[in-house]
């Protein structure tokens, strides 16, 4: 992960879409990105890959 920093934040500038996951919700990263979801990425990522797969097709 990335703190939000400039120095990591800087390689996403032309990004179309900045989603951050994070534990902290004050996290640097929460102002730049542009959808924020706070919590444990250990345990979105399995639901948003799961809600991914049985929605798109």
């Amino acid at each position: 992960g990335i703190s939000g920093q400039i120095q990591h934040t800087a390689g996403m500038e032309e990004s179309s879409m900045v989603i951050a996951i994070n534990n902290d919700p004050m996290a640097p990263i929460n102002k730049i990105a542009d959808y924020v979801i706070t919590g444990d990425v250990m345990e979105i990522i399995p639901k948003m890959i799961k809600y991914y797969k049985k929605n798109s097709k």
